[in-house]
C-alpha cells in the first residue's frame, strides 16, 4: 500500500509541476480535441456505499482525451484495497453529445484491479448510459445514469462462476446539481443491485483553481443471510477531497 501511495503522490506532483494547462490540439482558439489531466485526494475512497480502501486515504490521477465531435477516451487510477490488489485502474471511453438543454452520454468503462489473487475474476467491464437536463443560465441540472456489467453479476472465487442473485449486476442513479454561487451542491440517490442503496450529499467551492468539497454519504447494505457479498451494515461516511485540473 505504502509503495502505490507514494507512486500516485510522485505521480500527482509530476503532473503540478510539467502540465500547468490542457494540451489543445489544432487552432488553439477552436480546438478540435484537448488533453486534460487531474489528480486529487480522497480521505477515505467511498465508491458506490462500498469502502474501497479499508478506510484508509486515496490519492488518484487521471487523464482526459476529448474531441470536439464529442468522442473522449479516459483513465484515472486511485489507491483501491480490491482482493488482495492495492490500486485500481480503469479506463473508459464513449460519446457525449448536447442538444439544447439535454446531454447524452453513452460509454464503456474496465476497472482492473493489478496484482489480485489469479483467477478470482476480480476485474470486469461495464456499459453506461448518462442524460443530463441543464436548462440554459439555470443554477440547476438533474441527470439519471445506468450501468451495466458484462457478467450476470458478483462472482465467487472459482474463476467465472456466476452467483444467481445478479449481485451488483446494474447500478442507476439519480441526481442533481444547484449552483449557490459561493458554493456548488450536488445531491445523488443510487441502487446498486442487491448491495446497496447509497444516498450522498456534497458540498464544493473552488479556491485559486484547486477544488474543495465535502461529502455526506449513507449507504444502506443489502447484505443478509443469503448475501455474503454485501456490505455487513448500514454506513455513514463524510469523506473530504481536494483535487485540481490541468
Amino acid at each position: 500500500m505504502k509503495k502505490i501511495v507514494l507512486s500516485l503522490f510522485a505521480s500527482l506532483l509530476l503532473l503540478t509541476q510539467a502540465a500547468n494547462a490542457e494540451i489543445k490540439f489544432g487552432n488553439p482558439k477552436d480546438p478540435s480535441a484537448t488533453l486534460s489531466f487531474n489528480a486529487g485526494y480522497n480521505s477515505t475512497y467511498v465508491s458506490r456505499g462500498v469502502d474501497s480502501n479499508s478506510g484508509s486515504g486515496a490519492p488518484y490521477i487521471g487523464a482526459d482525451f476529448n474531441t470536439a465531435i464529442g468522442l473522449y477516451l479516459g483513465t484515472w487510477t486511485s489507491a483501491a484495497a480490491n482482493n488482495t490488489s492495492t490500486q485500481e485502474v480503469d479506463v473508459y471511453g464513449g460519446i457525449k453529445k448536447t442538444f439544447g438543454p439535454v446531454t447524452g452520454d453513452i460509454g464503456i468503462i474496465t476497472y482492473q484491479y493489478p496484482g489480485s489473487t489469479p483467477n478470482s475474476a476480480t476485474n470486469y467491464t461495464e456499459g453506461y448510459v448518462k442524460l443530463t437536463v441543464a436548462p440554459d443560465k439555470a443554477p440547476y441540472s438533474v441527470g439519471i445514469s445506468y450501468y451495466k456489467e458484462d457478467t450476470k453479476g458478483a462472482v465467487i472465487t472459482s474463476g467465472r462462476s456466476i452467483l444467481a442473485s445478479g449481485i451488483g449486476k446494474t447500478y442507476q442513479e439519480v441526481n442533481a446539481t444547484y449552483d449557490f454561487g459561493p458554493v456548488q451542491s450536488l445531491i445523488s440517490y443510487g441502487k446498486y443491485k442487491n448491495l446497496t442503496d447509497t444516498t450522498t450529499v456534497t458540498l464544493s467551492k473552488s479556491i485559486s483553481d484547486i477544488g474543495f468539497a465535502v461529502s455526506y454519504i449513507n449507504a444502506s447494505t443489502k447484505g443478509d443471510t443469503t448475501n455474503t457479498i454485501a456490505p455487513s451494515r448500514d454506513r455513514d461516511f463524510v469523506v473530504f477531497n481536494i483535487s485540481k485540473t490541468f
